[in-house]
């Protein structure tokens, strides 16, 4: 992920970067198709799935919005694994 090659969809999926791969020219299809499910959903369902999503970025965020020292944990993952925090293995 740091290493600024250009990658596939497959890759990309791989990796767990994106969820789904929908054929070419079906990306806006698809993404108002997820919109209007999550629309669907009670409004507070939505609040609290966004903020469950957002809040552990923000935390992490020092006040310039740059992620503060040692700030790692539930939000860098790979392959589904929560990387620990330093100094909490």
């Amino acid at each position: 992920m740091l290493d600024p090659q250009p990658m596939s969809a497959r890759q990309a999926k791989d990796l767990g970067v994106v969820a789904e791969m929908v054929p070419r020219g079906r990306a806006l299809a698809r993404a108002k198709e997820i919109a209007k499910n999550l629309l669907a959903k009670p409004e507070v369902t939505r609040r609290n799935t966004r903020i469950h999503f957002v809040q552990p970025i923000k935390e992490r965020l020092g006040p310039r919005g740059r992620i503060r020292p040692g700030a790692r944990g539930r939000f860098c993952r790979r392959a589904g694994q929560e990387l620990p925090d330093e100094g909490n293995e």
